[in-house]
């Protein structure tokens, strides 16, 4: 399937329905784009359709629109999900049983070009629309789209945040067990200095792990909505690998052949790296040595975490391997504006390629 349409072959059985999976908050910002671009246009109904992973979802003033699903293939609906704009008159739309004098639509498009959507109007007045009103139209598409992405980022940022909850629950559960066997056995054995104090450095060791957990989870993720956001800033891609390095307790080779500048939130892509070393670990089961290496490509900065030292290849065997670390990494770096690939070379060799937009891009 081409990622910037649909392809009607691959989708017949595809259609449109209410939103099932969308939050309140957005229908109620849908509802609100609706009746402005009514009120703005002087339409008689005003739609949005909105592509999800499985499925398109509409909603409209047109109460009836939302009651049934309605299958897109072969209609008008089907032609605005594949076209930038559609501008018909005098055409009868099967899926509402109406006649409709003008039918104009915007597609909803990403950041990324993906069209995502369409935003439609549908009038039964006979009228022709000026030049202003169609770019207004335009607009509103436009804004349609920044909304379903303000959205989905708040949506992605929850995913991000519940793996990332989940995984520190899980690295916890061993310094409170060793905190638990050892104040056991010191109840036992508090007449033996010696092993008093060996069993205290283990519980001091235990609680500085706890405190070291919950201390990335509180710079990853504030408690507060507004610092949720990415703190951008210029990165120092040295001290971000040294503190890596320090945090992770690896033999790192640094090689920066990055000189232009880069931004983004210090924290997040500590924690994105590390989940990246996390990832390979599933993988391997043991890390001897790292090396991290950056560079810039075609507008990106890459960054290469790899146990392959110079052999590591761009051009290797992309790997699929799922673990909770990678999905972690990948959403902090979406975050971004970026993305992750996991590249397979020789034997037990892996690379994992970071790339980001460099300032500017």
């Amino acid at each position: 399937m081409n990622e910037k349409q649909l392809d009607s072959k691959n989708n017949k059985s595809e259609s449109l329905h209410h939103f099932g999976s969308t939050t309140l908050e957005l229908v109620s910002d849908f509802q609100t784009i609706v009746n402005l671009v009514c009120k703005s246009l002087n339409s008689t109904i005003a739609l949005i359709a909105y592509r999800n992973v499985d499925s398109i979802s509409i909603y409209s003033n047109e109460l009836s629109l939302n009651e049934k699903p309605i299958n897109v293939e072969d209609t008008i609906f089907e032609q605005s999900l594949l076209s930038a704009t559609v501008n018909l008159k005098d055409v009868f739309i099967n899926e509402i049983k109406k006649e409709a004098k003008n039918y104009i639509s915007n597609s909803l498009t990403s950041k990324s070009g993906e069209i995502i959507g369409f935003l439609a109007i549908i009038n039964q007045n006979n009228r022709e629309f000026t030049s202003d009103q169609l770019l207004l139209l335009k607009d509103f598409a436009i804004m349609t789209a920044q909304t379903i992405e303000k959205h989905s980022a708040a949506h992605q940022l929850q995913e991000v945040f519940t793996d990332f909850v989940h995984k520190t629950v899980h690295d916890l559960k061993n310094p409170f067990t060793t905190i638990s066997l050892t104040t056991e056995l010191l109840k036992r054995k508090a007449d033996d200095a010696k092993l008093v104090a060996s069993f205290s450095q283990r519980l001091d060791n235990a609680n500085n792990k706890v405190f070291k957990n919950l201390e990335r989870l509180k710079l990853a993720f504030p408690l507060t909505s507004q610092n949720f956001k990415l703190n951008l800033q210029e990165i120092n891609i040295v001290e971000l690998f040294t503190e890596v390095q320090q945090l992770t307790k690896r033999e790192v080779t640094i090689d920066n052949q990055l000189t232009e500048k880069i931004y983004g939130d210090h924290y997040r892509l500590t924690e994105a790296i590390i989940q990246l070393i996390n990832h390979l670990l599933v993988i391997l089961g043991n890390l001897e040595k790292l090396t991290f290496r950056t560079y810039a490509e075609e507008n990106q900065a890459i960054i290469a975490i790899s146990n392959a030292g110079y052999k590591e290849k761009l051009n290797g065997v992309e790997d699929f391997v799922y673990s909770t670390g990678l999905a972690i990494a990948k959403k902090l770096i979406q975050m971004h504006y970026g993305h992750i690939k996991v590249i397979k070379q020789e034997a037990s060799y892996y690379s994992c390629y970071i790339s980001l937009p460099l300032s500017g891009a």
